[in-house]
């Protein structure tokens, strides 16, 4: 029979943690020009020990060396702002001292009682100036004006429609539906009950379908309609009704909408008894149709709007050699707002240990005054230490006893003065202040470090990518590793810095995910970036006989006579990812 035992067992594991300031590097890296901003605001909220990097010219004159200092930290924050690019070798120098500076990890504040906060509050390092000029950017400022969104714009014509109270309940329902494509996907019937638990409104299904029928006719045409057949005919029933094709196309939308879907012309040509001439002019009326009514609206799509988090251009030499020209390379920091320690409560804290340290030194000097025994001064004794004159004798006894009533005295002070309710309420403000300097010193150096990073990593991509951003073309294969290799930095880390950011160049804005590619080798035996085979795929699909477009097979064989062994079934990835359809969908009239 076996018995249930209990015993203790003795273990030792290695664990790896993050510190407080790197997880808060970590997040601050990943972050975007415009999320950053957010977030430097939103500590400058939570943290009063950081301040606006103007306000000390608001509220006090600077001296000399605050102006000699901050005139130092913005060039050199425009120096590292505007790093160039030469070779691999000057990428890798910058990123290995970047990897240093990330290894090193601060102390808790709580195990370092003894901090030399002297040298703490006048190190240059507590300030973060972006390297922007104030001057051009007085406008960040204002506020931006307001605009009506595209559902106030659908509320403000349905108003102009009459409609009675029923309806109008009715009407806010399908408003308030609508998808961002400008589609009505909700069931009718779903409305019907909403409008009557919600409003206690009892609506039949044909008016309700009658309030849908004028809102699709509402600008922009189509809107709110069910599918996209629907959502033509309601543009073509609102179009000039003497176009040529008009009719045709209404026909083939309401009598051949299957064999419209699948591109059979010449089933539709067969049942609606057409001649080419009219399919053709029919099909390029339907072709001119919106199919998203919704999507054209600006305000449905806020991702449009791209904040580039770097600027990357060539800049060529002034004899005009191309070969000897070099790569200017920005950090966004426009909009970045400057932050430093507080200058209040760098005084505050200098008046505390004033005030600590003349406590411990006059303590010291009365205890230095008496004599160990307590009974007086060794020259109110005689020579032989025991005795004076009697009546030096009978004096001191008189200073000896307002002595110890003085010394009572100062004992009751200091038992006061270490009552506990106060000696606490110093104490915690004093770790108050220090908790609160020390999380400003850790955002600040997070905001440097970050800095770092990301132009060493915009470094490495611009000398690994140097065809690409002299000519807009010629993309090399690359991935992670290699990056983090060249900066020696976990690959990881640079996963968080291309995420999410954009470069701005000549040739337009691209994300910093479109750098790295996957690599195919060519008969030749050269190494090609699969964006390259990409472009050509696109070359060739937009340059074909839509009357006879090409399968991934005959792509394929394209390919592979040019020098690019790709399968066909690679051939229908990238056409996926493409978004480019299949062969019969790419078919057109001839």
């Amino acid at each position: 029979m076996i018995r249930p035992s209990q015993s203790i067992r003795q273990s030792q594991s290695m664990q790896q943690r993050l510190s407080p300031q790197q997880i808060q590097y970590i997040k601050l890296l990943q972050l975007p020009t415009l999320m950053l901003e957010q977030r430097i605001k939103q500590e400058l909220e939570n943290n009063p020990a950081l301040e606006l990097e103007e306000d000390d010219t608001t509220n006090d004159e600077p001296s000399a060396e605050s102006e000699t200092d901050s005139d130092e930290l913005s060039s050199d924050d425009e120096s590292a702002a505007s790093n160039t690019t030469e070779s691999e070798e000057s990428s890798e120098t910058d990123s290995s001292q970047t990897d240093d500076e990330s290894d090193d990890e601060p102390s808790a504040v709580d195990e370092n009682p003894e901090i030399d906060w002297e040298s703490y509050f006048h190190n240059d390092e507590d300030e973060y100036v972006p390297s922007y000029s104030k001057e051009q950017e007085d406008w960040r400022d204002l506020p931006k004006p307001y605009k009506t969104s595209f559902t106030e714009q659908l509320e403000q014509q349905v108003e102009l429609l009459n409609l009675d109270e029923r309806q109008q309940k009715v009407a806010d329902q399908i408003i308030g539906s609508i998808d961002s494509d400008g589609y009505l996907r909700r069931d009718l019937d779903t409305i019907i009950d909403s409008v009557a638990f919600n409003d206690d409104v009892l609506v039949t299904p044909s008016e309700a379908e009658q309030v849908l029928h004028q809102i699709q006719r509402l600008d922009p045409p189509g809107i709110a309609a069910r599918n996209l057949r629907e959502c033509l005919l309601v543009q073509l029933e609102l179009m000039d009704s003497n176009r040529p094709g008009r009719k045709v196309a209404m026909d083939i939308l309401e009598k051949a909408w299957p064999q419209f879907e699948k591109k059979h012309y010449e089933k539709i040509r067969r049942k609606l008894n057409l001649t080419d001439e009219q399919l053709r002019g029919a099909n390029q009326i339907i072709m001119l149709l919106d199919p998203k009514p919704g999507e054209s609206d600006e305000y449905l799509n806020p991702d449009q709007f791209i904040v580039p988090d770097f600027e990357v251009y060539y800049e060529e030499s002034i004899e005009g050699d191309e070969e000897t020209g070099d790569f200017i390379i920005r950090l966004n920091t426009r909009n970045m707002p400057g932050i430093k320690i507080s200058r209040y409560y760098r005084e505050m804290w200098e008046s505390m240990e004033k005030k600590e340290s003349g406590n411990e030194d006059n303590g010291n000097k009365e205890r230095d005054g008496r004599a160990p025994d307590g009974r007086g001064r060794d020259s109110d004794r005689g020579p032989d230490g025991k005795g004076g004159d009697p009546a030096q004798g009978a004096d001191a006894g008189k200073r000896g006893g307002k002595g110890l009533d003085r010394a009572n005295e100062e004992k009751a002070s200091d038992k006061r003065a270490e009552d506990p309710n106060g000696r606490s309420e110093v104490k915690a403000a004093r770790q108050f202040i220090r908790d609160k300097i020390e999380a400003a010193r850790w955002f600040i150096e997070s905001i440097h470090q970050r800095r770092n990073t990301l132009m060493a990593v915009m470094q490495t991509i611009v000398a690994l990518q140097e065809d690409f951003f002299k000519t807009g073309k010629g993309i090399r294969p690359m991935i992670l590793k290699d990056v983090a290799e060249r900066i020696r930095m976990d690959i990881s880390t640079v996963s968080r810095v291309v995420n999410g950011k954009y470069v701005q160049t000549p040739f337009g804005v691209y994300e910093l995910k479109y750098f790295f590619t996957e690599g195919l080798e060519t008969d030749t035996g050269e190494s090609i970036s699969n964006r390259e085979i990409k472009n050509i795929l696109l070359e060739m699909v937009s340059s074909e006989d839509k009357s006879q477009p090409l399968s991934d097979q005959a792509l394929a064989g394209i390919l592979e006579k040019r020098g690019y062994p790709v399968a066909r079934r690679t051939v229908s990835k990238y056409r996926e990812q493409l978004n480019i359809p299949v062969a019969r969908m790419r078919k057109d009239i001839g």
